[in-house]
């Protein structure tokens, strides 16, 4: 734990969970976090932050008036 040797000022920092969903809090951080280990932390992550990306897009309006959303890729 402390710096990282290339100097950019990010810490790494250790955090363990009783089970694999704890990992749902780190989502506050946003951009601001990376979680690097274990894979399927960070494949949770991933899906997480894609559906929230998901259900937060920019809603497209067509002619009939009504609100049209992309679908999840």
């Amino acid at each position: 734990m402390g710096d990282r040797p290339d100097g950019d000022g990010r810490v790494e920092i250790i955090v363990a969970y009783g089970g694999l969903d704890g990992v749902r809090q780190l989502l506050q951080f946003s951009d601001h976090i990376e979680v690097v280990a274990p894979e399927p932390a960070r494949r949770l992550i991933h899906r997480l932050a894609a559906r929230t990306a998901h259900t937060h897009r920019p809603a497209t309006v067509n002619t009939s008036a009504e609100t049209v959303h992309p679908p999840l890729i």
